[in-house]
């Protein structure tokens, strides 16, 4: 449970492949409920007209625990106050994630937006995903949802 918009050097460069290889972004990797609010929050958010990207889903607790390790053991600036979160649940040996991390997919009619600018609506994500049982938890980190 990072800061996505903090740690997103940490999936850039020569680091891709071993970071993206930890983690996923697929829907199969979520409990079957938590998958089904997250697929409801995704199609009323494109239905408003702003299509979210999906960040993560699950992330293996051996990256979590290196995220959590830099700047405090490694080196590097702290980029989570999180050891083990809501993404590293695991069921029967299954991935079996109960939060999920969007970001906005940038979009031609709003230049100059980044997929983590406040001016993308993120109040009305917030709302949508009550609707559907998902709580944002974190303060600092505005794509995070819970189930």
């Amino acid at each position: 449970m990072t800061n996505l918009a903090n740690a997103s050097h940490l999936l850039r460069g020569t680091k891709e492949n071993k970071w993206t290889s930890l983690m996923s972004k697929s829907f199969d990797d979520l409990d079957p409920a938590t998958a089904m609010r997250a697929r409801a929050v995704e199609a009323a958010m494109a239905a408003y007209g702003y299509p979210l990207k999906r960040i993560r889903t699950y992330d293996k607790l051996s990256r979590q625990m290196k995220l959590y390790n830099q700047g405090r053991t490694t080196p590097g600036r702290i980029v989570t106050k999180v050891k083990r979160g809501w993404h590293n649940l695991r069921k029967n040996g299954k991935p079996k994630a109960r939060a999920i991390d969007w970001a906005f997919k940038k979009q031609k009619r709003f230049l100059g937006r980044d997929n983590w600018s406040m001016n993308w609506p993120w109040e009305r994500l917030r709302k949508i995903c009550e609707a559907c049982d998902l709580k944002k938890t974190l303060k600092w980190d505005y794509g995070h949802f819970v189930d």
